[in-house]
C-alpha cells in the first residue's frame, strides 16, 4: 500500500459518507484506487471502478462497462444495461445488503468541458446525487481540484453543488511514502544511491508517476553503467519528452475556453448582461482617459521639479 494511512483513513470515511478526492496530477491517483479497492473488498464491500477519460464522449459505453462488472459480480444478472438510472435500479435489486463503491476516476474529464462532451451525461449528476443517498451505496470522486471548482456544460450549464462530497486532498507523497515503495521494488542500489533516488522523486512535481518511471528504467537496466546521478538525469529528461503536450492538444484546451465562454455568456441574464457590458465600458473609459491625460500629468512632474 502506498498511503497506508491515508487509504485506511478514506476507507473509514467511505464506510459512512461520499467523498471527493482531489490532487494534483501525477500524485498516483489510480494506484490510490488500486489500494483502496483491494481494501474495501477486504471488508465485504463490492466496488465498481470506470476511468471517465476514456469514457467523455461515449456515455453508453462508460455505462457498458460497468455494466459488465455488475455482471461479473452477479450471474444472475445476464443482460447490460442501457442507463445509468437502469444500473443502479439494478444494484439495488441484486446487491441487497451488500455495501457498493462506485469509483469514478478522472470525473474532471466531464467538467468545464464544453468541447469533448457526450450530451447523454446531461443527467448523469442527478443520478450520481440519487446514487450517494442511498443508504449502502458510497460514491469516490476523483478530480484535480476541489469539485466545486467545476461546472457541468452539458443541456444547461449545472453546479454541482448537490452532490455534497467530502472533500480529501491528495498531498505530494512524503519521503518515507518513496522510500518504503522504492524498497519494495528496487534491489540493485546501495544505501547512497537509494537516498539519492528517493531524494530526487521527492523534488519531483509528478513525483509518482516519476518514480514509476525510474522504477522501470532500473527494472530495464538502462544506462547501469553511468553513475546513477546522470541516469537520473537522462531519465528525467525522458520523462519529460513523455509528458510534452502537443500543440494540438494546447490548441484544444484554448478552443474548449472559449467554448466556454460562450456558454457562459449565452446563459447570463438581460440585465447581468448589460452590467457587464457597463463595467467594460466603464473600465475602457478609463483606461483611454488615463492614456490621454498622461503625456499632461508628465509635463506637470516635470513643470514642478
Amino acid at each position: 500500500m502506498l498511503r497506508p494511512q491515508f487509504t485506511k483513513t478514506l476507507a473509514n470515511t467511505l464506510s459512512k459518507e461520499s467523498v471527493n478526492v482531489h490532487g494534483e496530477v501525477g500524485q498516483g491517483q489510480s494506484r490510490l484506487v488500486e489500494d483502496l479497492s483491494r481494501l474495501m473488498r477486504q471488508s465485504g464491500w463490492m466496488v465498481l471502478s470506470i476511468d471517465l477519460n476514456s469514457w467523455k464522449e461515449d456515455y453508453h459505453g462508460m455505462v457498458g462497462e460497468l455494466s459488465k462488472q455488475v455482471r461479473a459480480e452477479f450471474i444472475t444478472v445476464t443482460k447490460s444495461t442501457k442507463g445509468f438510472g437502469t444500473l443502479i435500479a439494478t444494484l439495488d435489486k441484486h446487491a441487497g445488503q451488500t455495501p457498493v463503491l462506485l469509483v469514478l476516476e478522472n470525473f474532471d474529464a466531464l467538467l468545464n468541458n464544453a468541447l469533448h462532451f457526450d450530451s447523454n451525461y446531461a443527467q448523469f449528476i442527478d443520478h450520481l446525487n440519487s446514487l450517494r443517498n442511498q443508504e449502502n451505496h458510497r460514491l469516490l470522486v476523483m478530480t484535480g481540484d476541489h469539485y466545486l471548482e467545476y461546472r457541468v456544460y452539458a443541456d444547461k450549464i449545472r453546479d454541482l453543488s448537490l452532490l455534497h462530497l467530502t472533500p480529501f486532498e491528495l498531498e505530494a507523497l512524503s519521503y518515507n511514502d518513496i522510500l518504503v515503495e522504492l524498497q519494495r521494488h528496487v534491489t540493485q542500489l546501495n544505501d547512497d544511491e537509494l537516498a539519492l533516488l528517493t531524494r530526487t522523486i521527492y523534488t519531483h512535481p509528478r513525483a509518482f508517476e516519476f518514480l514509476e518511471h525510474c522504477i522501470a528504467q532500473l527494472a530495464q537496466g538502462n544506462r547501469q553503467e553511468l553513475p546513477l546521478v546522470h541516469r537520473l538525469k537522462i531519465w528525467d529528461k525522458r520523462f519529460n519528452h513523455y509528458q510534452k503536450r502537443s500543440i494540438r492538444k494546447h490548441f484544444d484546451q484554448l478552443l474548449n475556453w472559449f467554448a466556454i465562454m460562450g456558454r457562459e455568456a449565452a446563459n447570463w441574464s438581460f440585465q447581468s448582461k448589460l452590467l457587464r457590458i457597463s463595467v467594460f465600458g466603464l473600465v475602457t473609459t478609463v483606461l483611454v482617459f488615463f492614456d490621454k491625460v498622461k503625456p499632461f500629468l508628465q509635463s506637470l512632474k516635470g513643470w514642478f521639479k
